[in-house]
Order: structure tokens, then sequence, then C-alpha cells
């Protein structure tokens, strides 16, 4: 009887253990796919520190942290958009703007240049949204518009040359090791975005219009009735 029973169990068969080796292997490069922007960029790291023993520096670190924390920012904002399908071509020029407000501003009124500069460009921004939205203008057209009246504007307030105080700008100059302060923003507003994106209901909506447009529309319209 023992006998029986054990002849009757199925011995793993090769074709078992080829399914086995298949899956792990998709599984593998799934992770390796997840983690592709990772791994470029730290093939970069390890290339460049053999090219330069410098790379590796803690002052070249910050040095590069603190010029990638503005564009990190900006990317920030323009991921948003992005992740609805649409796009915006007046960031750079907003920004602009708004840098050219705070050293104009600044040496008179103080912490009111960063309002100005805020405020600026949510408006500049509302724009682009209102033309969009309610105008039914292109997005490439709206912003690209928004752009020039940004630019433009820019280019009217440095119509002579614009200097900061050293004291002023003494407190924005301040560091915990290799990261400045804009690092220290940078990375405080994408783990904030990446919690809103994942973990709120505003996220998974801007995920929804991004995958479909009319889909998201009406299933809201059916969560309603």
């Amino acid at each position: 009887m023992t006998n029986q029973s054990q002849s009757a169990t199925p011995a793993p068969t090769s074709h078992t253990a080829g399914r086995q080796n298949a899956r792990s292997w998709r599984r593998a490069q799934q992770v390796l796919f997840e983690l592709r922007i990772f791994l470029f960029l730290l093939l970069l790291v390890v290339t460049a520190s053999i090219a330069s023993p410098a790379f590796l520096t803690p002052f070249n670190i910050k040095n590069l942290l603190r010029q990638t924390a503005l564009v990190g920012t900006l990317a920030l904002a323009q991921y948003l958009v992005v992740l609805i399908g649409g796009f915006d071509l007046s960031v750079a020029a907003i920004m602009a703007l708004g840098s050219v407000l705070v050293a104009w501003i600044m040496p008179t009124s103080g912490p009111l240049a960063v309002v100005v500069a805020i405020a600026t460009g949510a408006g500049l921004g509302l724009v682009s949204g209102l033309a969009v939205t309610l105008g039914r203008v292109p997005p490439l057209i709206a912003t690209l518009g928004v752009m020039g009246i940004a630019r433009g504007l820019a280019f009217v307030v440095t119509e002579k040359s614009i200097l900061v105080p050293a004291p002023i700008l003494a407190p924005l100059k301040g560091s915990l090791g290799v990261f400045s302060g804009p690092t220290i923003v940078w990375i405080v507003l994408t783990i904030f975005l990446g919690w809103c994106l994942g973990q709120t209901r505003l996220g998974r909506h801007l995920y929804a219009i991004g995958g479909n447009e009319r889909t998201a529309r009406l299933a809201a319209l059916e969560s309603i009735r």
C-alpha cells in the first residue's frame, strides 16, 4: 500500500522546472525594466568616477545636487502635466520671470518677493489652463503664447542690471552636508508628490485621466449616480 501511494505521487518533470525557470526569468526582466533608470544612473556614476577622480568628492556632489535641484523641482510640476496627457512649453520662461522678480523686489520688500514670484507664476499657469479647458485652445498654442508673455515680462524687468545684496543671499546658501537648501526642498517635494500620487484620491484621478480622459469622466459620472 505504501509503495502504491509513493508511486502515485508525480515526480517533478523537466517541463515543470522549465516553466518555473521561465517565470523566474520574466520576473527578473520586469525588475530590471523597472530599475532601468537607476541602473543607467549607476553606470554614469561609475563611468564618471573612472574618468575623473574628483567626481565623487563632496564638493562636486554638492554642486551637482544644487544644479539639479532647480531642474528637478520644475520637472515635478511638469510631470503632473505629462501625467494627464498634456505638456507645457512655458515652464522655463516662467521660471526666468520668477527669478528676476525675486532679484528685483527682494532688496526692498524682503520675503514678499517670493510670494510675488509664486503668484505671478501661478497666474500665468492659470491663464494657460483656462485657455486650454475653457477656450479649447491646443496646449501647444496656449503655452507657447504664455511663454512669450513671460519672456517679454522678464526682459522688461531686466532692462537694467539687478544686483542682490550679499546679506540677503547669505541665508539661502546654507547646507546640510552635501545637501544644500534647494536640494532639501527638492527632495521633500519629491517625497510629498510621490505620496500624493500613490496614496490620495487626487493621485488616482490624475492617473485615470492620463490613461483615458473619456473613460475617467464617464466613471466619475457613474460614481455620482
